[in-house]
């Protein structure tokens, strides 16, 4: 009789020991899972989400065209600023631009501005129209700082003329909130004096249409 207690009690505390183990097991399994959860995969998430929302590769944008252009050598001296250059030597430049893209490639841009100089004489407008990227290359991309440069080749208007045909030019955008378009020299003749055209960018409308 004392011999099967004996056997129960030494059996209790066996199922009893292996019952506690299981359970510390258990615990230390959760603990783990649970940093997993936490550490890794929320991180995991907002990289993905990061990527996805701050890289856009279709949009529609648009601003104005707002810049000068100062004829070379017409300082007084050479300390001289731009505020000291006469009227009849600086070039005004305002008009409108539009941009868009599609999967990264460019599907649209025109530029409409009028250029005259600053004491009202040698009016005149332009148009960049019929732009197409080199290469076909997928370049229409706006990176998580809302920058953008990109070559193509433009034909470039001059009231009802087009007189420079297949001019290389350089589109760039700058944290979007400024353009900047530059013409090769060549190309254009000298008409825009080696010098930028610069504008400012006023909405940004994403694939959803969201600003």
């Amino acid at each position: 009789m004392k011999t099967f207690n004996m056997i129960s009690l030494i059996i209790f505390i066996t199922i009893s020991i292996v019952g506690i183990s299981l359970t510390i097991n258990k615990i230390n399994i959760n603990q783990v899972s649970a940093q997993t959860n936490d550490n890794i995969h929320p991180n995991m998430t907002n990289t993905l989400t990061t990527g996805s929302e701050n890289v856009q590769d279709t949009f529609n944008m648009n601003g104005a065209i707002s810049s000068l252009i100062f004829v070379p050598n017409t300082s007084t001296n050479n300390n001289s600023t731009s505020l000291n250059v006469p009227d009849a030597k600086k070039f005004i430049l305002s008009g409108d631009w539009s941009l868009a893209a599609n999967s990264g490639k460019i599907t649209k841009l025109y530029v409409n501005f009028t250029k005259v100089l600053a004491d009202g004489t040698r009016w005149h407008t332009h148009e960049f129209i019929n732009f197409k990227t080199k290469n076909d290359e997928r370049k229409g991309i706006l990176d998580q700082n809302r920058n953008l440069s990109v070559d193509g080749i433009i034909d470039v208007k001059q009231n009802n003329l087009i007189p420079y045909n297949n001019t290389d030019i350089n589109i760039t955008i700058s944290k979007g909130d400024t353009i900047k378009f530059i013409l090769d020299n060549e190309d254009t003749g000298n008409h825009f004096l080696n010098q930028p055209i610069y504008g400012i960018v006023k909405s940004i409308n994403g694939k959803e249409g969201n600003k």
